[in-house]
């Protein structure tokens, strides 16, 4: 019997560096369908598991050259600035599409960017769960998926569940045992069911 005293909360990890955008598509389709199949059967079955979905790019800015044009920043000193580069913009662009193709244009309107010790964050409410773009800096943490694996790692074990003591939708407090990593790569494709029998 399930001693956790909640049903299974799921983290969704995706590193994500040079994919293509048709490998885009079909990895974020297949996140959508995950979605909406929890949101659909958590409606009537209460022991329905719980998610939220990670996505990690590897090396997301690039820096832009403001020599020329000193209109656009207060401070005199600055040269460059970050932003985000073609693979993240890409990226971004696909999730649009796909949840605006899915009727759910509105949850666009209240994505939220962080600054965060590892670069930044963006994080969006998609049909009532957390996704998050975390843009990874190599010039805080070390390049490669694997370091962006080990980093995913500690953000959820070490940090949300240990340190922060995380809780589900219903207050219950996490328990390790009951909680699972789907680490997936960029060009995956699946459905729920082949989720559902991995968990089981």
């Amino acid at each position: 019997s399930d001693l956790s005293g909640h049903p299974p909360y799921i983290f969704i990890c995706v590193p994500l560096w040079h994919e293509n955008e048709n490998e885009m598509k079909s990895m974020t389709r297949s996140l959508y369908r995950m979605m909406e199949h929890q949101k659909i059967k958590s409606k009537t079955d209460s022991s329905c598991y719980e998610l939220e979905v990670h996505i990690f790019f590897d090396a997301p800015f690039e820096k832009k050259n403001l020599k020329k044009n000193r209109s656009e920043i207060f401070d005199k000193d600055i040269i460059y600035w970050k932003v985000t580069n073609e693979w993240v913009n890409c990226y971004i662009n696909v999730l649009r599409k796909i949840v605006e193709e899915n009727g759910e244009p509105d949850c666009w309107k209240y994505g939220q960017v962080f600054s965060t010790p590892y670069g930044g964050k963006i994080v969006y409410d998609i049909l009532g769960t957390e996704f998050t773009i975390h843009l990874k800096d190599p010039d805080l943490v070390k390049r490669g998926k694997r370091w962006s694996q080990i980093m995913y790692l500690y953000y959820l074990c070490g940090w949300k569940m240990d340190q922060c003591r995380m809780t589900n939708s219903k207050g219950v407090e996490l328990k390790k045992e009951n909680t699972y990593i789907l680490a997936l790569d960029g060009d995956v494709g699946f459905v729920p069911r082949d989720f559902e029998l991995v968990l089981a």
